[in-house]
């Protein structure tokens, strides 16, 4: 996350597509083997198997690093920083119990993005590092 905010999205991204190619690769991370009473030889590393809940980090880095979707007590922040391999991306929030569909394109420079809420009526051009706070829903 850290490699994000500082916008260093494209190692971040490696990062991330790393940790989740070896958790697929072995479904026995992170778990406890039944069988022979012990914890398996892998168990500091990242998983998603019962009955440790990691399987939401990839999700969460992806909403609050890339897409930067962050719910404040002040409304719900976005602030995008794509990887350059990525033109658009959309996610659906449920904020405030509204679901929310939030889409985020790069415009011809990769310096502006281009925020779409159809929910909320919001088509707008974003700064690459500036945000925009949603702090009503319609």
């Amino acid at each position: 996350m850290a490699r994000v905010r500082f916008n260093y999205t494209d190692e971040a991204f490696k990062i991330l597509n790393t940790m989740l190619e070896r958790v697929d690769n072995d479904s026995n991370c992170l778990t406890f083997n039944y069988e022979k009473g012990q914890i398996r030889e892998d168990f500091v590393q990242i998983g998603s198997n019962f009955p440790f809940p990691e399987s939401g980090i990839a999700v969460i880095s992806f909403l609050h690093g890339f897409v930067g979707v962050i719910a404040k007590i002040d409304g719900l922040h976005i602030c995008p920083q794509l990887p350059s391999t990525f033109d658009l991306v959309q996610i659906q929030v449920n904020y405030l119990r509204v679901t929310l569909t939030i889409t985020v394109t790069k415009q011809n420079s990769s310096t502006i993005y281009h925020l779409t809420i159809p929910e909320q009526q919001l088509s707008i051009d974003l700064l690459r590092g500036s945000c925009y706070n949603l702090t009503s829903i319609k």
